[in-house]
């Protein structure tokens, strides 16, 4: 016989909190054995209650479930925790999943979706619904496009003087864009070309794409 799945909900609205307790316990073999309405309850419950896994809502009263992670995860290293939640900010996902949580959905889905996701996480998954995803990749492209400066020895502005050009505009219309004077800009191709060891614009768009397509999307 299959040992008993204990599960705990951490959600402050008391009817949806119901909803989904309800469809977790008509699962054959799963009990939620702790319902929580914010991070001080949860704290306090759910590392005595043995459990297998924990739904933890982001926005609660006082303390929000990201804060929370970290001390449940000292409690309870071994058991993961699934965000469910309407936050789909990409910043307020990466924290989540950075401070511990084995993955990220969002609520509005069906009973049955969110059974089949719990269902993966205690097989070892680590689930993340298709919108979370996109906002995920999202985050890393904006990161790794604010990362590139450094990388090649540019400055920001010097990297916004490319992407422009990238686009097609010329000397005038840069300077127009950023509120800076032509010369400023022809110094800020001169600086750039003398930092990634070039001559013209071609070749510069040749190296930054040689390296990790930096500019891809331009």
């Amino acid at each position: 016989m299959n040992p008993e799945v204990r599960i705990a909900v951490v959600e402050d609205r008391a009817e949806f909190r119901r909803a989904i307790v309800c469809a977790l316990n008509a699962r054959a073999g799963w009990r939620v054995v702790a319902e929580c309405a914010d991070a001080a309850q949860a704290l306090r419950n759910i590392p005595g209650a043995q459990v297998n896994i924990v739904l933890l809502d982001l926005l609660l009263p006082g303390t929000s479930g990201t804060a929370a992670i970290p001390q449940l995860k000292k409690a309870l290293p071994k058991v993961p925790i699934i965000m469910l939640t309407v936050v789909d900010s990409p910043e307020e996902i990466v924290s989540a999943l950075e401070a511990g949580a084995s993955g990220y959905i969002l609520k509005g889905g069906s009973t049955s979706e969110l059974v089949a996701n719990v269902e993966d996480v205690l097989a070892g998954g680590a689930i993340m619904s298709p919108a979370v995803a996109r906002r995920v990749v999202e985050y890393f492209q904006r990161r790794q496009a604010s990362s590139a400066p450094a990388e090649f020895g540019l400055t920001a502005r010097e990297w916004e003087v490319l992407r422009l050009a990238a686009r097609g505009r010329q000397h005038g219309e840069i300077s127009m864009s950023l509120g800076i004077a032509v010369n400023t800009v022809k110094n800020h191709f001169r600086n750039i070309y003398e930092k990634l060891g070039v001559s013209s614009f071609t070749d510069a768009m040749v190296k930054l794409r040689g390296g990790r397509d930096l500019l891809d999307g331009v």
